[in-house]
């Protein structure tokens, strides 16, 4: 069956090979690294500001729940930089939230701070990000201080058909996208967790915005989230804008022009955001006073194309958890079992471990194809002995004050808060969903954190997601049937938005697609 999906996806690409350009060979990179810690500038000055010092391997950690705050602590970073930016992202939308963060990078570089850019080439391909053309990227990374690269290129350049001709006829090495984010302002301080640059992960999207969580990290882990950057910028499957097209000046001067054109347009909208901003930048020196203080390693895999085991940073992570756990509480978007998950769930819950799972039900979940494999998995994971719980699509309550930018306020609400944590004690944040495309495919990466004052409060924040009257409690009857239970009580059919779902979840169950998910 997999040979024959993938030669009807060649067939239908090669259709329509001739509305393609082809990308040329990648020219050998020119190998740059992080610039050392910034010795002055308002981040430089904050990260020595803690009293008494971090003691030598110590870190700090602030964690972002509310989106607006999210997008204002990378605006005010941005601001604030003096030295460097480096930014790594799997989504770039060419929205509001995309347009805004290129302006205050372009108005850093024009400063004199030197920006790079890494975004995975299948989101800049088929979303139509920068003003959608290979030609706007180009003229992007005219800029003498902003450098800009696609992780892992289709070769064919034509949009959709472009990026399914390359499915296509490279399906291994294109399929694997780098999923990281990572974004780090003066060698000082850095933004690790789930969210990508758009709308719908800062609460401006009016239809449907992401519940989801980054944490604001200082200290020794910064040079270990910088060499992590270096790893993927210098790698053969970076490749630079500037080699897409012939960009000059004018060309440069025109997508900036749009770039502020199209801002101004938006001008009610990013309103709701520009508070948020100026309250980041004045918090900038009280940061030492509200960051929790711990030990940090931050994990990624490697920028292969191919390898014979992905599987290194979940191995090393369950490592990291390691036995005797008491109680795990763990968010995460996408819920697929891999081999051996189930028998290490049933093994920790016998060994007295109370396993608490958050995930997207029918109703909440945005890859309705994940949800029709997820489903199958349910009874197991319950039979394991572990709680299951699935958001609800319109939550209630203070989670709110998380999730939408007011005034706004958006119609749906999806989970893609990806953590865990373990008695409270210890945690993940980052980019792992707990399926078979995050585990075994897609570069991800990940910070493991030693700081109880942290880790409890994340484990509040996934408790309080969990709540009836933010999601539903999966359970079974006496006779083995599954039950949703939540604010307005119980029911014994999944939850839905639509008739129309329920009809895709089960056509989308038939197809053998599970270890792509």
């Amino acid at each position: 069956m997999d040979t024959v999906k993938k030669t009807v996806v060649s067939l239908i690409a090669i259709a329509a090979l001739s509305a393609c350009s082809i990308l040329t060979p990648a020219p050998e990179n020119e190998e740059s690294f992080a610039k050392p810690p910034a010795i002055y500038g308002p981040l430089a000055l904050a990260a020595e500001k803690f009293s008494p010092p971090l003691a030598q391997g110590d870190s700090a950690f602030h964690l972002l729940p509310a989106a607006r705050h999210a997008l204002a602590w990378r605006l005010a970073l941005i601001d604030s930089a003096v030295q460097s930016i480096d930014a790594q992202y799997y989504v770039w939308k060419d929205d509001e939230v995309g347009a805004l963060v290129i302006a205050h990078l372009l108005e850093a570089a024009d400063r004199g701070v030197q920006i790079r850019l890494l975004v995975d080439d299948m989101d800049l391909a088929t979303a139509g990000t920068f003003r959608n053309s290979d030609h706007a990227l180009a003229a992007l990374d005219y800029h003498p201080n902003f450098e800009l690269r696609m992780f892992n290129p289709g070769k064919y350049r034509g949009g959709t058909v472009g990026a399914l001709e390359s499915l296509g006829t490279r399906f291994s090495s294109y399929n694997r996208r780098m999923h990281n984010k990572l974004f780090i302002a003066d060698n000082r301080f850095a933004i690790v967790g789930g969210r990508n640059i758009g709308n719908e992960y800062y609460g401006l999207d009016p239809e449907h915005n992401f519940v989801d969580l980054d944490a604001l990290v200082t200290g020794a882990i910064i040079s270990d989230t910088s060499d992590g950057f270096d790893i993927f910028w210098n790698s053969s499957l970076a490749y630079p804008a500037k080699a897409l097209a012939d960009a000059d000046k004018g060309d440069y001067e025109n997508i900036r022009r749009d770039n502020q054109e199209f801002l101004q347009k938006k001008s009610e909208l990013l309103a709701a955001v520009l508070p948020a901003i100026d309250e980041a930048k004045s918090g900038i020196n009280q940061l030492p006073a509200i960051m929790h203080r711990g030990r940090a390693l931050f994990l990624e895999k490697q920028p292969l194309a191919d390898a014979d085991d992905n599987h290194e940073l979940y191995d090393r992570l369950n490592e990291l958890a390691g036995a005797g756990a008491q109680e795990i509480l763990s968010s995460t978007p996408y819920l697929i079992p891999v081999e051996g998950f189930l028998k290490l769930l049933t093994e920790d819950v016998e060994s007295g471990a109370s396993i608490r799972f958050l995930t997207n039900s029918l109703a909440s979940n945005n890859q309705r194809t994940v949800h029709s494999q997820y489903k199958k998995y349910r009874r197991e994971i319950l039979e394991a002995g572990a709680e299951l719980y699935e958001l609800h699509h319109k939550p209630v309550g203070e989670l709110r004050q998380y999730i939408d930018t007011p005034p706004g306020k958006s119609d749906t609400i999806t989970l893609h808060t990806k953590a865990t944590v373990i008695d409270g004690k210890r945690c993940f944040i980052g980019t792992l969903n707990l399926d078979p495309r995050s585990i075994e495919i897609n570069t991800e990466d990940v910070m493991y954190i030693e700081s109880e004052a942290l880790c409890n409060e994340l484990r509040n924040y996934i408790a309080e997601l969990m709540l009836p009257d933010n999601s539903w409690q999966v359970s079974t009857d006496e006779s083995g049937d599954l039950l949703w239970t939540s604010r307005a009580g119980t029911t014994t059919q999944q939850p839905a938005q639509k008739f129309s779902h329920r009809v895709m979840d089960f056509l989308y169950g038939i197809l053998p697609v599970e270890k792509q998910l």
